[in-house]
């Protein structure tokens, strides 16, 4: 499997670095997507509890001449004390 950043945060007190990021896919990358997901929100929660974080894995790959896309997301955040609000349509806002 090949890790690729699409997309990236141009804040600068980020608590991490790209290159962290991709070693702990790399470290973790045998686990299926879901657990991926979770471990990598796991870590970056201990890393800084002060952030939130939106984790989104998506793999694409090709069974049988069939497209296959398995996409699955996490997120950390404490909803007793960051902003959360829904509506009658069941979408979800975040602020931070």
């Amino acid at each position: 499997m090949v890790v690729a950043i699409t997309n990236k945060s141009s804040f600068k007190e980020a608590p991490f670095t790209e290159e962290y990021i991709v070693d702990l896919i790399n470290q973790h990358i045998l686990l299926d997507n879901k657990q991926l997901i979770a471990k990598l929100g796991e870590i970056l929660s201990h890393k800084s509890s002060k952030h939130k974080f939106i984790i989104q894995f998506t793999n694409v790959s090709n069974i049988d001449s069939d497209l296959n896309i398995d996409s699955n997301f996490a997120s950390v955040w404490d909803s007793t004390k960051d902003g959360c609000i829904t509506n009658n349509n069941k979408k979800m806002l975040m602020y931070y």
